[in-house]
């Protein structure tokens, strides 16, 4: 390829072979861009929500034919909301993920005792969350965010467009009063619990 192409009667050099053959002391305003920097958005793909921050409410359909409103718990009970990406993901089958789901589940008669509502959200249908509960036995209520919009506002979206893994408790008051990411799997649904303990 050529680095001089005649335009108009002129010849225009190649900028990275102009920066080259300048001397040092040109070299930082050459390569200085032109007119104001523009810097990008920030993603709306990233998840808001932190501790202190009221719940934004919203509705589903679940596994079980019935939607659910998380305001409707307000007054009554405290909610833990466990966002994940999919039921079933190339390389990560449903056993893989239900293990990741498991100290959760084994901790879920004691969070009940709270008075606490457990729900499990990720972008997978109505029909793959009813699969899903029934094939591993899941004691608590899956919802469908096909949509991605709650998954989005919670707990944001990672490169392939899911839900990034996190919980979120959330108060009678309708308040997150605590927020996990990040978190061992095997050890989460005892830090839950811990968490609810305090609220009581």
């Amino acid at each position: 390829m050529r680095a001089e192409a005649a335009r108009g009667g002129a010849t225009r050099r190649h900028p990275a072979r102009a920066w080259m053959k300048a001397p040092p002391s040109r070299r930082a305003s050459l390569a200085r861009p032109k007119g104001p920097v523009k810097y990008a958005p920030v993603s709306s793909s990233c998840g808001t929500m932190k501790k202190g921050d009221e719940a934004p409410d919203f509705e589903l359909p679940a596994d079980d034919g019935s939607t659910v409103s998380l305001g409707s718990f307000r007054g009554k009970k405290n909610v833990v909301l466990c966002f994940y990406p999919k039921n079933r993901l190339f390389g990560c089958p449903s056993k893989k993920v239900f293990e990741m789901a498991e100290s959760m589940v084994s901790a879920y008669p004691e969070i009940q005792s709270t008075g606490t509502v457990v729900l499990a959200i990720s972008s997978d249908t109505v029909a793959d969350q009813a699969r899903f509960v029934r094939e591993w036995g899941v004691p608590y209520r899956h919802l469908s965010d096909t949509t991605k919009e709650v998954c989005r506002r919670y707990a944001g979206l990672n490169m392939a467009r899911l839900a990034r893994r996190s919980t979120f408790v959330v108060d009678r008051d309708g308040v997150i009063q605590g927020t996990f990411r990040g978190f061992d799997a095997a050890t989460h649904g005892t830090e839950v619990l811990e968490l609810l303990r305090g609220l009581n």
